[in-house]
């Protein structure tokens, strides 16, 4: 049966990324309710992920161009496209924030509802002058908006302080996981009497993400666990730096890097805890994948958005004082503790905050 309803989804790319994810998915979702999707395009980059065979992809105007500086051009240019060839009337979502400018301006002339996802933290995001022409498109976009969708209440907040948007323009939802890949294993070891703990890190190796500080942490556990292991997936430009540290600790055979793979699920149902050391994340979807495949998680007390979906409990996820003389007692002491059917109630509570079924339906009553 032909689909009766399309939904357009505007976005910068297909290329790996979290939103590009989120979005993928939502297609995959809608084509299972018998709802056309059409991506467009506003850069010209390669698809990465896979799309329903419902789905159509356009690739906007000038996406060659859309990341010079000539992109506020290209932006309008953009939208007027979508305005005059798609109409007045579409329903429409668009992701990441070039996207979102073009979706306000293909609003133009137009009562339909302007639905826009917000997934970064803004003030961690820019810098210099883009970060003054951005704060003022943004600004110009936000009066506009019918409906924010922020990732977390930590994306909320920093919209309702730096943009002064009204709070009941914005619902946080959560990114949803694909729990087909990412099952619970229910042969996990405890941690009382083993000394060899398998330890991962996921994500790409660029500053921010801090891998160096998550690397020192191992070595420091290395201390209680001198058998332990840690495997560090993703590539990125600081990580001929990260291989360098390493090779100058005696330690350097009990730490391998894996690259960019593709079956990072795997990685961490064979792992037993995982190291998250970011400067900043909007989200954290990494650490909520390896809590779905029953992965403890240490991470950083800077992380307000973990702290957000792990609500404060010690049997999920432990949460460090960023000092390094404490490291050790509080990993050993949450080691210890770690009770695993505990363990396996809160996550069952934690996955039920993000179901795919609940969160994508709650994105459709905002695009239907």
């Amino acid at each position: 049966m032909a689909s009766k309803m399309n939904i357009y989804i505007i976005i910068n790319s297909l290329s790996k990324g979290g939103a590009e994810r989120i979005a993928s998915d939502y297609a995959h979702f809608l084509a299972e309710k018998n709802i056309k999707t059409t991506f467009l395009i506003t850069d010209r980059s390669p698809i990465e992920y896979k799309l329903p065979l419902t789905s159509e992809v356009n690739f906007l105007p000038l996406s060659k161009y859309s990341r010079t500086f000539f992109f506020p051009l290209i932006v309008i240019l953009q939208g007027l496209f979508i305005r005059i060839k798609y109409g007045g009337s579409i329903k429409a979502i668009s992701f990441l924030h070039r996207a979102n400018l073009v979706n306000g301006v293909a609003k133009i002339f137009s009562s339909r509802k302007l639905i826009i996802s917000e997934r970064s933290i803004f003030n961690r995001s820019y810098s210099g002058l883009k970060k003054i022409i951005m704060n003022f498109l943004l600004g110009l976009l936000f009066k506009k908006v019918s409906k924010i969708i922020a990732i977390s209440s930590v994306v909320k907040k920093e919209l309702i302080e730096e943009f002064s948007i009204k709070e009941e323009k914005i619902e946080v939802i959560y990114n949803p996981i694909n729990s087909d890949n990412f099952t619970f294993s229910k042969s996990k070891k405890t941690f009382l009497s083993d000394t060899t703990i398998h330890f991962c890190i996921v994500g790409r190796l660029v500053e921010s993400k801090r891998v160096q500080m998550g690397i020192i942490l191992f070595l420091e556990v290395l201390e209680i666990f001198p058998d332990s292991r840690l495997s560090i997936v993703g590539d990125g430009p600081e990580a001929e730096n990260l291989k360098t540290f390493v090779l100058k600790n005696e330690n350097a055979d009990k730490i391998t890097f894996l690259g960019q793979i593709n079956d990072v699920h795997n990685v961490l149902k064979k792992s037993d805890m995982l190291i998250f050391t970011s400067r900043y994340e909007s989200f954290g979807n990494v650490a909520i994948e390896a809590t779905s495949v029953g992965l403890p998680i240490i991470y950083t007390q800077n992380l307000e958005s973990l702290n957000e979906i792990y609500f404060g409990t010690t049997f999920l996820a432990l949460s460090l004082n960023e000092d390094i003389l404490t490291w050790q007692e509080e990993i050993k002491k949450f080691m210890d503790h770690l009770e695993y059917e505990s363990f396996r109630m809160e996550r069952e509570n934690l996955l039920i905050k993000i179901d795919r079924e609940n969160i994508f339906n709650r994105y459709l009553k905002y695009c239907s």
